[in-house]
């Protein structure tokens, strides 16, 4: 489901011109603590009512109140709104169309309201958001056995012959005087675990709850994996895949290690990676996310690979389809890891991904195969 599929056009909108005063009154009439600010159609920034009362005079315009513009694009999953609203704690996050036209907003009830309208529908007492995942990795997750109507009437925790792919994504919707009753009851319980997945969820479906499974069809990835790491890596670089940390309109706000620009030098080629800041690039670099503060000396290969902060892959050496961990250092001449056609072509089983562990130094010359992991 698209985040343009929810949003609503109601939400009273600001502009910069507006007064704290304004502002504060039009908050407290809607009994919203964010309000769009909105200049010729434009999404200009979220103002907070905490931003009012920063201003020293709120007589003024509130056109320098805040700078701080989160919002989403109305083709993002709905997902990815919820993300960000929950990483900043708002209720209201504006949507944008490509070239930064307000479209709307979408706020946590209507975010909840398709799986909530699902729970009260069947008049469940308890509703489970569940991702189909392929079978091969069903026996990662807790599984969901539902029927054709969607009721849950078995769950197995990381089952090795899995019943059905319907991988439980741990986001619950409970009636609370069941929920209360069940938690009062595992607290008593002084062997259990006190855990949903292992106590609740099971005791539930043993006293025979109404317990209902809700299909959610957006970007998910649990990385629980090294194989699966490796893959939401790799999403990153992958046009298919609806995430673009460049994306004006989903920014992401992650630790910023402040290091000077990365420097890419005249014998240095890139294609299609991400490259952060403070590394010093000198070698070839194919489809890989490259962190902060790397060094990839000349006549280095880094393919399809992970490079953690502060690595440093010495001249000649050769990565792919490996994660190198935080300052880790890959001597010169190395091989780590390899394609999984040139596994298969020399009649090797069991490919997978190479991992060296953060500081361990590999020495010159050494070859560390596809799966290894020191």
């Amino acid at each position: 489901m698209l985040t343009k599929e929810i949003l609503i056009k109601q939400i009273p909108l600001l502009k910069s011109s507006d007064t704290g005063y304004f502002a504060l009154s039009l908050m407290d009439e809607c009994k919203l603590n964010h309000l769009p600010v909105v200049d010729k159609g434009k999404y200009i920034f979220l103002l907070a009512e905490r931003d009012i009362f920063a201003m020293t005079n709120m007589e003024n315009p509130v056109e320098n109140a805040s700078i701080y513009a989160p919002c989403v694009s109305e083709e993002a999953p709905v997902l990815e709104a919820l993300q960000v609203m929950g990483n900043d704690q708002l209720t209201l996050l504006p949507v944008v169309n490509q070239d930064g036209i307000y479209e709307g907003a979408v706020t946590i009830p209507v975010l909840i309201e398709k799986m909530l309208e699902h729970h009260k529908r069947y008049s469940a007492d308890c509703t489970i958001a569940v991702l189909d995942v392929p079978i091969d990795e069903a026996p990662r997750f807790g599984i969901m056995n539902t029927r054709e109507d969607g009721t849950i009437y078995e769950f197995e925790e990381k089952p090795k012959i899995p019943k059905s792919t319907k991988a439980s994504m741990g986001i619950y919707i409970f009636n609370r005087l069941k929920l209360m009753s069940y938690l009062e009851a595992d607290e008593a319980n002084p062997s259990s675990s006190n855990d949903f997945g292992k106590n609740i969820i099971p005791a539930m479906l043993a006293s025979g709850e109404n317990m209902q499974a809700w299909q959610f069809d957006g970007y998910w990835k649990d990385v629980g994996t090294i194989e699966s790491l490796w893959d939401a890596n790799m999403d990153l670089l992958n046009p298919n895949i609806p995430i673009k940390l460049n994306d004006k309109s989903w920014k992401i706000y992650s630790r910023n290690p402040v290091q000077p620009p990365h420097y890419i030098s005249e014998k240095a080629i890139i294609r299609h990676s991400y490259i952060t800041e403070g590394g010093v690039i000198s070698g070839f670099v194919d489809y890989s996310v490259i962190f902060h503060s790397v060094q990839i000396e000349t006549g280095a290969e880094v393919e399809y690979s992970i490079i953690m902060p502060g690595a440093r892959i010495k001249k000649g050496a050769r990565v792919s389809y490996s994660i190198i961990g935080e300052n880790a250092i890959i001597g010169e001449g190395c091989v780590i890891g390899g394609s999984p056609e040139s596994h298969k072509q020399k009649g090797l089983a069991d490919w997978g991904i190479a991992v060296v562990g953060p500081g361990v130094t590999v020495q010159k010359g050494t070859v560390i195969v596809p799966g290894e992991m020191i």
